[in-house]
């Protein structure tokens, strides 16, 4: 986990020295894609863990009923969730303002993962919610290779 939260860390790092150019937007929106997945892949791998090695808590859950299972997923990943590695906040000194403030990136953040999930789970059945995280973080490692893939080919076009 620590390795994952460093690698993300770094990726702020570069994201926030990079050279600013309006004819590198794509280089950028590349760039902002792999930090949040490699923030996401880094907070589900710690919510997966927890859940498939912690008591369970999915015992009110109808785990036939998407919306249920998406909003456990979310919630225990989000719980977790370093807000300075996402994109939308890099710029961003000090604290993220918390959900509750209408002004907060994490309202964004937030439905755009849920549409996401809810897609991705629709029509799936697991037995239980550690195996719904485990497919969860399978969809994340997923999405942070295409996102490298897609900053390495960017940088390649440009050298």
């Amino acid at each position: 986990m620590a390795t994952i939260s460093s690698r993300v860390s770094m990726l702020r790092a570069l994201a926030l020295t990079m050279p600013s150019s309006r004819r590198d937007d794509e280089g950028h929106r590349s760039l902002d894609r792999l930090m949040d997945a490699g923030t996401w892949l880094h907070t589900e791998a710690l919510h997966s863990s927890m859940v498939s090695f912690g008591p369970p808590y999915d015992h009110d859950i109808d785990m036939s009923d998407t919306t249920q299972v998406v909003d456990a997923l979310l919630n225990g990943s989000v719980c977790n969730l370093d807000p300075r590695l996402l994109s939308g906040v890099k710029h961003v000194q000090g604290n993220v303002a918390p959900l509750s403030d209408p002004k907060s990136p994490w309202h964004d953040v937030y439905n755009e993962r849920e549409s996401l999930l809810t897609d991705r789970m629709s029509g799936a059945r697991h037995s239980s919610l550690a195996e719904a995280a485990g497919a969860t973080l399978l969809f994340s490692i997923g999405d942070y290779e295409d996102a490298l893939v897609s900053v390495l080919d960017r940088w390649g076009r440009q050298a």
